[in-house]
């Protein structure tokens, strides 16, 4: 504050006058501050104004900070982020003592750092949001939940422009995670952290649907869930657990259901499909109507008959794996269903569940699918033959003809790849009485081959199965000839062995 002296001529004399301080009408103004990150760097913008909002000219500030060990101020308003926590920044009027400073807490995150979740209880296969810095999922190695690899199903970022600051992370709650659960974060940029804990709820969010299916609707856009689970528990009111499922389509078009599980050799996953599926309380277990048809492992259901051989059903033999792919071209409206049965072995078991709306198959289809169940079954005279495609391990090719007067008759089937393992099933079609297995042909090999000295008059289905799931070209032949005798069948092996996924399909390890 400055003196003011005046002269009075009047008096011969003069008087100094200290004027009124009123810097306490003045205060600084600091501009907003962007979120800060470890190791960020930012200019400061303040400036000092008077009651009116109007700039104090050549008014000068100073900056101040609580603690040095998460921000430093130089003298040019230059901040620098250089530890993770708080402070509080303060700006002040140089000069003006009574002016009203800023003071301003200011948080620095570290590179990769958790805020909340939500839900806080969750079941398995349900979303799970996290939200804070360093989320974006290119820049983290690993998300898990109590152990369990939490698969990413997306991220957004507050600002586009840095997508790996705020942000959030949206993950699938997997099984098997206990019940109270920490959730980890590995960052390429930050390290690990432990946010709080979940608490999870031991079963998947269409539980139940073992009795009762769970309708997933129509889905004009697909389905995907990759953390469903098989719980262990027994079902007090079933034999056979299991998880069931219903979609729609509203017209003719492709589906493709892909079922992954982690079980192993011993214990399968079977998926299969029907148009008419119920739960018999009094049977305790499911029974299909007289227009179902079924896809799967062990399963192959015709109009609703079981294949029977000398009284007995007929396990269709394949090798068990943990995907399932079941792909079907121009599938008609209606409902269908989805099974997958499985043995409890003590803890929740993870699955996928995945239908696409396409034709999704490992090779391109041959040009009579759909065949892969007995309503589309392809029209094979005696006497035909023709280049076809296993193009999935569960695509089963159905064939169909006739017989007007008792002939011998044969049926060849050789894989182009020497992984591949054919099977043949010739059936006598009884319907709608009985489906008979009149000679089932399932040695090991590439080629398999089959002959009856006289086949009835009748109608009938010659089924190919790859034993293997091997994806491969083959050809079929059928003539009205026998085969000559084969010097020594060899019969396949009992013992089991774990079949392992490649791009060609399944080959022993």
């Amino acid at each position: 504050m400055r003196t003011i002296c005046v002269l009075a001529l009047a008096l011969g004399a003069s008087a100094c006058v200290a004027p009124t301080d009123r810097s306490g009408e003045l205060s600084v103004q600091l501009a907003a501050l962007p979120p800060l990150f470890i190791k960020d760097t930012v200019r400061l913008s303040a400036h000092v104004v008077d009651q009116s909002g109007a700039d104090v000219p050549n008014a000068l500030v100073s900056y101040g900070t609580s603690d040095p060990g998460v921000i430093t101020i130089d003298s040019l308003g230059w901040l620098r982020a250089v530890g993770v926590g708080s402070a509080t920044l303060t700006v002040s009027a140089v000069g003006f003592a009574q002016a009203t400073p800023v003071n301003r807490t200011v948080n620095v995150l570290a590179a990769l750092e958790v805020d909340s979740i939500r839900p806080m209880t969750a079941r398995f296969g349900e979303l799970v949001t996290l939200y804070g810095a360093g989320l974006d999922k290119d820049s983290l190695f690993q998300t898990s939940i109590g152990g369990e690899d939490a698969q990413v199903a997306g991220y957004q970022a507050v600002d586009p422009q840095h997508p790996n600051r705020l942000g959030k992370l949206v993950v699938w709650m997997p099984p098997p995670a206990p019940r109270r659960s920490v959730l980890t974060v590995l960052g390429f940029n930050g390290g690990v952290v432990f946010p709080d804990s979940l608490n999870v709820i031991q079963h998947d969010l269409y539980e139940p649907d073992d009795t009762v299916p769970a309708d997933l609707g129509p889905l004009p856009d697909g389905f995907n869930n990759p953390a469903l689970a098989l719980e262990p528990q027994p079902r007090t009111d079933t034999k056979t657990p299991a998880d069931w499922y219903t979609f729609t389509n509203t017209q003719t078009q492709d589906r493709t259901i892909l079922f992954y599980s982690k079980l192993g050799a011993t214990q399968s996953v079977g998926v299969f499909m029907t148009d008419s599926l119920a739960w018999s309380s009094a049977k305790q277990t499911w029974v299909v109507g007289p227009r179902a048809w079924t896809i799967g492992p062990k399963s192959a259901v015709c109009s609703g008959l079981t294949i029977q051989q000398n009284g007995a059903p007929v396990e269709i033999k394949e090798s068990l794996f943990p995907l399932s792919v079941i792909a079907l071209k121009n599938l008609p409206a209606g409902t269908y269903h989805i099974i997958a049965p499985y043995v409890p072995t003590g803890q929740p078991i993870p699955y996928q569940l995945t239908i696409v709306n396409q034709y999704a198959s490992v090779l391109p289809p041959d040009a009579d699918e759909e065949n892969d169940y007995c309503d589309v079954a392809t029209p094979f005279p005696i006497g035909s033959s023709a280049s076809l495609t296993i193009d999935n391990p569960h695509d089963l090719d159905w064939f169909k003809f006739s017989v007007t007067a008792a002939t011998p008759f044969s049926a060849v089937a050789t894989a182009s790849d020497s992984a591949g393992d054919p099977d043949l099933y010739l059936i006598h079609d009884f319907r709608p009485d009985s489906l008979v297995a009149v000679d089932i042909a399932r040695t090991a090999g590439p080629v398999e081959k089959l002959s009856v000295g006289s086949l009835p008059v009748g109608n009938y289905f010659l089924l190919v199965v790859d034993w293997v799931g091997t994806a491969t070209p083959y050809t079929l032949t059928t003539s009205a000839s026998l085969l000559p005798a084969p010097v020594a069948a060899v019969p396949r092996r009992a013992t089991a062995w774990t079949p392992v996924w490649t791009p060609r399909g399944r080959e022993r390890p």
